[in-house]
């Protein structure tokens, strides 16, 4: 996984975006409210890729 730049994101970004393990980001908007976004590798169940 490539990580995110931070820097740009939080430069245009209204709310803080930040990451403690490199895969999951929090975002806190103005209302205290806290996301987490996270992403993981693609695996494909069959060979064919569905």
């Amino acid at each position: 996984m490539n990580l995110l730049d931070l820097a740009y994101i939080n430069r245009l970004a209204p709310y803080k975006v930040w990451t403690e393990n490199g895969c999951d980001y929090l975002v806190e908007t103005s209302y205290d409210l806290l996301f987490k976004i996270g992403f993981m590798d693609d695996y494909a169940i069959w060979p064919s890729g569905a």
